[in-house]
């Protein structure tokens, strides 16, 4: 539950003793003497600011400067303290430690207090409106025990980050309290080591300049990277992130941050998760494993434990076939107790098409996720005129067998009905994700899926329907293929009038679409940038919705996968009855609540309901209209809104009997809502079906059927020399069981 509690800002100083202090552990260097802070009142009023807090829910970190503070999922799971029992607060005065010169060059940046079953932050100012420092600040925190933590920055000079905790602090009646806000002189820094054990120092400077992107090397002593130091309580959970970036090192300055922070108990543990560009243009990602207290510094890695991992990106399928070395981007996600937040990222070129990468950042095995996943961009980006050929690879974790985990699962915050509640971004989705050797195709050399979303409704502040869409381009490993957009056109009807035909405009047109009166609209997307095996492809999608129901938003697909008799990733089979289709969509419905914020105002909590609809899949020999149903299509309930991809279907490909001049078949989706809103989506091709190439069925007509693949009695795929039961599959489709 939210604690709404309010502090009073400190507006000048008065020298005076301070009574019912409660008193810090000693620090290492002597007590300064400080001023004692008191209330001014201004025209009969007192001067207050609101308190900025963490979120309560611990899916949401708040950042603050290269800071985030994280309210711990273990902390929000413990009991959480009554309305009625928040009679027993103290007032409490938190006092900057500071000699008077040094207030203005050190800026009390950030304070929290917490504890298992209690956090608060506050955000100081610097200064009252009469351009006095201010020296502290007065607070409201219920009876207990307490970790106190301030973040102090130094604006002058090396422009220096201090960190000081001061544990276990117990507050059971109103009191001040010193906070020793730089002494801090433990300084935070690890050595990363490459796969051969070399100190990765490089005496060039490798990295990408942009317009146009080219690679520039220089002498010097930097190491390109981004990265990520945390800091841990047992019992606890996270306490805050610090975002890095990599600078210079020299002997005064031997690490990427400049951090300080004091010295702590083995209650708490350090970890660092960084991207690093070696100066040979390879990228490593690290895993710092955690270590207690601050005794351990500098932190290195274990460079024997680097896994290598290599994803290669069909080209030619993102419309840059002339381009020969193509820029690449790894960026690395990081997860603390199963919640998803930012990237770092590292950019190199890519000279053979293939991303190139060490990793050695193993999830961990604990029961909430912590851990690392990565995506590797590779492509072209030129921001300057939007001319973007891009595809994002499938995202991947490093298991604790050194095995590659592919995740597939909504990236974005998956909101529920309930005001403040996410649902985890992982686990993924069970039936999507597999393991790296499961996938058999590459990425890339599929027709695309297309995502359309769409938040269309009623909006009060406009007193009008907006119309808001977005798309995303998916293959079948998960890749998002950002290049779609670019190469896509988009026709637009408005009451079956067309009011657009020409190169995709989604963004620019939804925002001029408001001013029309309610209506119908009808959108044509045609991404032609497409080649698979060489083959020429093409998605064509059309959406319509009509404003003057309830519902305006479309059905959506999600994603489409393939997989074989034995699990894998693919779209390419022997046989129909090895082939198994799986897809997930539904027609998201968006919804909102009004609530009154503690900070007085209104605000309106958002979040989507999956809507029935009806389905229909077709497929058609490559290229032609000869379109027929695929039977057995089932929707299997227990994989529904896993997480946040609707609903989850599955079926196989048994049934597709009609032969193909090359083995390809198209597919094609329809989507029906109970408003009448619908989408048609044709993917050319979907998937090959090497026994139905028209040459091997003129074979089978001729009476020369031939083997085509051999299993055991559980279904397992084996050759000639299986001993036992075994089931024969014959090129027209028949079956015959023989023991060896």
């Amino acid at each position: 539950m939210k604690q709404k509690i309010t502090y009073l800002v400190a507006m000048l100083c008065l020298t005076a003793l301070v009574m019912s202090a409660q008193p810090l552990p000693q620090p290492k260097q002597p007590q300064r003497a400080c001023d004692i802070v008191r209330i001014k009142q201004q025209k009969g009023k007192t001067i207050y600011t609101p308190a900025k807090q963490v979120n309560k829910n611990a899916s949401e970190a708040q950042q603050q400067a290269n800071f985030r503070y994280y309210s711990s999922r273990q902390s929000q799971n413990a009991p959480r303290l009554a309305e009625s029992e928040l009679t027993d607060t103290a007032t409490v005065t938190l006092m900057y430690n500071l000699q008077e010169e040094e207030f203005g060059t050190f800026y009390v940046y950030s304070i929290m207090a917490y504890n298992s079953e209690w956090s608060e932050f506050w955000q100081p100012i610097m200064y009252t409106p009469e351009g006095s420092p201010v020296k502290g600040l007065i607070v409201k925190i219920p009876f207990g025990t307490y970790d106190l933590y301030t973040n102090t920055y130094e604006q002058s000079g090396e422009h220096r980050q201090f960190l000081h905790i001061d544990e276990l602090i117990t507050i059971d009646k109103d009191t001040t309290i010193y906070l020793d806000v730089i002494n801090s002189d433990n300084l935070m820094g690890w050595d990363i080591y490459n796969s051969s054990n070399e100190l990765l120092i490089p005496q060039t400077v490798r990295y990408i300049d942009h317009d146009p992107w080219i690679e520039v090397i220089e002498e010097g002593n930097v190491i390109n990277g981004q990265g990520t130091a945390l800091l841990r309580l047992d019992g606890y959970g996270y306490v805050n992130m610090y975002s890095f970036m990599y600078d210079s090192k020299t002997e005064d300055r031997p690490y990427p941050i400049f951090c300080f922070i004091n010295g702590l108990s083995d209650r708490y543990k350090f970890c660092v998760y960084e991207t690093t560009l070696d100066n040979e243009g390879m990228i490593y990602i690290n895993r710092l494993n955690e270590v207690s207290g601050t005794d351990s510094f500098p932190l290195m890695n274990d460079a024997g434990d680097y896994v290598a991992y290599e994803e290669q990106i069909k080209r030619t399928s993102m419309g840059i076939e002339a381009v020969e070395n193509p820029l690449m981007e790894a960026r690395v996600y990081t997860y603390l107790d199963n919640i998803l937040y930012d990237s770092n990222s590292c950019r190199t070129f890519s000279d053979d098409g293939v991303a190139h990468v060490m990793i050695n950042a193993k999830k961990n095995g604990n029961e909430q996720l912590e851990g690392v996943n990565m995506s590797v961009t590779l492509g072209v980006m030129d921001y300057s005129n939007l001319a973007s050929a891009y595809i994002d690879g499938p995202e991947v974790m490093v298991n604790q067998d050194r095995s590659f985990e592919c995740l597939v699962h909504d990236i974005y915050e998956v909101l529920t009905p309930e005001i403040g509640v996410r649902k985890d971004d992982y686990p993924a989705h069970p039936m999507f994700s597999y393991t790296y050797v499961q996938k058999k195709g590459v990425v890339a050399n599929s027709c695309p899926l297309i995502a359309i979303t769409s938040n269309n409704k009623w909006d009060k502040w406009s007193n009008g329907n907006t119309i808001y869409m977005s798309n995303k381009y998916m293959g079948r490993n998960a890749e998002s293929i950002g290049s779609g957009n670019y190469y896509s056109t988009m026709m637009a009807k408005y009451n079956n009038e067309v009011i657009w035909n020409g190169k995709y405009a989604l963004d620019s047109l939804s925002y001029s679409w408001r001013g029309n009166p309610d209506g119908e609209y009808e959108l044509e997307f045609t991404n032609a940038n497409v080649a698979v095996d060489g083959i020429p492809g093409k998605n064509v999608t059309t959406v319509h919705f009509d404003q003057t129901t309830e519902d305006q938003n479309p059905p959506v697909l999600k994603m489409l996968q393939f997989r074989d008799a034995e699990n894998n990733v693919t779209d390419r089979f022997e046989i129909p009855d090895e082939g198994k289709i799986l897809f997930a969509g539904g027609d998201f419905d968006p919804r909102s609540i009004a609530y009154m914020t503690e900070y007085g105002y209104e605000s309106n909590w958002d979040y989507n309901e999956c809507q029935p609809m009806t389905i229909e899949v077709l497929y058609a020999p490559y290229g032609t209209d000869e379109w027929q149903p695929l039977e057995g299509i089932e929707h299997q309930e227990e994989y529904d809104d896993i997480p946040g991809l609707g609903f989850f279907y599955r079926g196989s490909l048994a049934g597709v009997t009609t032969p193909s001049e090359n083995g390809w078949f198209d597919l094609k989706f329809r989507l029906v809502d109970d408003s009448g809103n619908w989408q048609e989506q044709t993917l050319s091709p979907a998937f090959r079906i090497d026994a139905l190439v028209q040459s091997a069925v003129s074979e089978v007509r001729d009476g020369s059927a031939h083997e085509v693949a051999r299993y055991s009695i559980d279904g397992k795929r084996v050759d000639t020399s299986h001993r036992g039961v075994t089931i024969i599959r014959m090129s027209d489709g028949t079956a015959r069981k023989v023991i060896l």
